[in-house]
């Protein structure tokens, strides 16, 4: 995991339950514009981890605060975004999808509080499109480890 500096984050309320986590794709041509942009003042917007397209992971916010990810939706949530330009035409990697399954098993594991997981578009589908723009992404095949922890 690469550890990666950003200011957008918050400490999250009192009492709040880690209950879902929601899937992004990040819309840039490389990883490292992501990480730059979320040094960026400017951004006010973060992942807690992104999943780059050879399999590396840059951690960007520790799971107990919380990531700038989904507005109105960060308080209970964790983000998980793959590098991908949700154009339509970019697929996920193999080493993506991989480490994202062993990324949310971990997380599953540690956190038995997580009951869904979902997607930018599903949770504002007025705005987002992400991550269904990447044409192999099945948001099945994650909800389906879920099913082995709940």
């Amino acid at each position: 995991m690469i550890e990666c500096v950003t200011p957008h984050q918050s400490i999250r309320p009192a009492n709040t339950v880690i209950s879902r986590i929601i899937l992004h794709c990040d819309t840039s041509p490389l990883e490292r514009a992501t990480v730059e942009w979320f040094k960026n003042p400017k951004a006010k917007a973060s992942y807690h981890v992104l999943i780059g397209r050879d399999g590396r992971c840059y951690r960007f916010v520790d799971d107990v605060k919380m990531a700038w990810h989904a507005k109105g939706h960060n308080r209970d949530s964790l983000g998980l975004a793959f590098s991908n330009r949700n154009n339509g035409t970019e697929a996920l990697t193999t080493a993506q999808m991989t480490m994202a399954k062993s990324l949310i098993q971990r997380w599953l594991r540690g956190i038995p509080t997580i009951r869904s997981i979902t997607t930018h578009r599903d949770v504002d589908p007025k705005r987002k499109t992400d991550p269904y723009g990447a044409p192999n992404f099945k948001l099945d095949d994650y909800k389906e480890l879920l099913a082995r922890y709940v």
